[in-house]
């Protein structure tokens, strides 16, 4: 019988051959996926991959010091800044920018 934290199939299941000819079951613990932006699902550049390291990383190791940074990729987020200059300047109105983009625009504030 497995040990209770065995059971669950979160766990990846490897099964091996052991040098004295037996087949036992390994568990692995599963590699993290990597961050993707929340609204094209590009995979997000200088952002740390999910593991058990990260929360010894640095903060400016975990992700980009940036807007929006660990959620938008790079392009999504100059896509945003340009609509909310656009709202400001009054050349666009809200009905006129994606539903998608306006959770965005509203959590940047300008300093």
């Amino acid at each position: 019988m497995p040990f209770p934290r065995q059971r669950s199939r979160s766990a990846r299941r490897h099964q091996r051959k052991t040098p004295s000819g037996k087949v036992k079951i390994h568990y692995l613990r599963t590699k993290g996926s990597k961050h993707t932006c929340a609204i094209c699902s590009a995979i997000l550049q200088a952002v740390a991959v999910k593991s058990k390291k990260l929360p010894r990383l640095t903060k400016t190791q975990r992700r980009p010091e940036r807007k929006l940074a660990g959620i938008l990729c790079g392009n999504c987020v100059e896509r945003i800044i340009k609509e909310k200059t656009r709202l400001e300047m009054g050349s666009i109105s809200r009905e006129d920018v994606p539903l998608s983009h306006l959770k965005y625009i509203d959590k940047t504030t300008s300093h």
